[in-house]
């Protein structure tokens, strides 16, 4: 990624379906200009609750992987984004609400340890 300041600029981060493993959170960040990213169908692991989103995220696909903890708050603030899927892992807890959330349809948390809310079944 090339760096500026403090900004690191991805534009589109897509590495689905390579068997990677670890933490991505690097990737994330309000100040992280990425458009896109998709981490689908690799084992990474780490905890999703208090990552903070960039601002400018259209696509977000990590399904597929291990992540775990809780949706962050911070995906309710992206007015740009478009497409959420992660769906396939270990997530539980409240699908937080307002912004674009009324948007994404009950398959983008499917099969996830114990979600609830909006679109899925209250809590």
């Amino acid at each position: 990624p090339r760096t500026y300041g403090r900004e690191r600029y991805f534009m589109n981060f897509r590495v689905a379906n390579n068997r990677l493993t670890g933490d991505a959170a690097f990737l994330f960040g309000r100040r992280n200009t990425v458009y896109d990213i998709d981490l689908s169908g690799n084992r990474l692991r780490f905890n999703l609750t208090g990552v903070v989103m960039p601002e400018n995220l259209l696509f977000l696909n990590m399904s597929r992987d291990r992540i775990y903890g809780g949706v962050p708050a911070s995906l309710a603030q992206l007015m740009k984004l478009t497409t959420l899927d992660l769906s396939y892992n270990q997530l539980w807890g409240e699908i937080p609400t307002g912004g674009n959330m009324g948007r994404f349809k009950p398959e983008a948390y499917e099969h996830n340890k114990c979600l609830c809310g909006t679109p899925l079944p209250a809590c």
